[in-house]
């Protein structure tokens, strides 16, 4: 017979299994309007994972997840990336959060093979390919791109089984981009986000 558990994530209920499908709770408060920064980055990235963990195929919880940065849609190359691509980052950073509480084992690929120690900071991280190690092997991709409209931002997510490239689960949630930059300090242009003086 089959152990399941139950663990409480941020007010959301989660079943796990050997073989499961992490879902969040659907209770939590949604925003009415799109164009509203009521709500952080995070908050929209978390309603992205609840949609994508309760769209997806049985995920065997035992096998591992590597969460990569997202990129615009037009750089999926990785070529005309934005020299500061932090909303990537950002939505990168929130899925590692929120897999992990979903009880998935996520893999930290950027683990430096020592720590630097800095006379201000102390390095664990790292996006060297030297400082880390390149042998990593993970069962999934966790990835996606987001398109910059003119006050909307869509974020589109996919976890992808690595051993057979299937895309087992796939979301796309659309958030103002004031949830991360306050609309007058921020501007479209060329598809991209520039900022104002501040």
């Amino acid at each position: 017979m089959k152990k399941s558990r139950l663990i409480i994530i941020g007010g959301g209920v989660l079943l796990l299994s050997a073989c499961a499908i992490p879902s969040f709770d659907d209770s939590a408060d949604t925003p009415t309007q799109v164009n509203s920064a009521q709500y952080s980055t995070h908050h929209y990235v978390a309603l992205l994972a609840k949609q994508l963990f309760f769209t997806a195929k049985p995920i065997y919880m035992e096998k591992s997840v590597a969460v990569g940065t997202f990129l615009p849609t037009e750089s999926m190359d990785g070529k005309n990336v934005p020299s500061t691509n932090e909303l990537g980052q950002q939505i990168q950073e929130s899925f590692v959060t929120l897999a992990t509480q979903a009880g998935l084992n996520v893999v930290e690929f950027k683990t430096a093979t020592a720590i630097k120690i800095q006379h201000n900071q102390d390095l664990m991280l790292s996006r060297q390919i030297n400082e880390i190690n390149a042998n990593v092997q993970t069962d999934y991709y966790l990835t996606g791109t987001y398109s910059l409209q003119q006050k909307n931002i869509a974020i589109n997510a996919r976890l992808i089984e690595a051993s057979s490239q299937k895309v087992i689960a796939a979301a796309t949630e659309v958030f103002p981009s004031n949830a991360m930059w306050e609309q007058e300090k921020i501007m479209l242009k060329n598809n991209g986000l520039y900022r104002n003086a501040y």
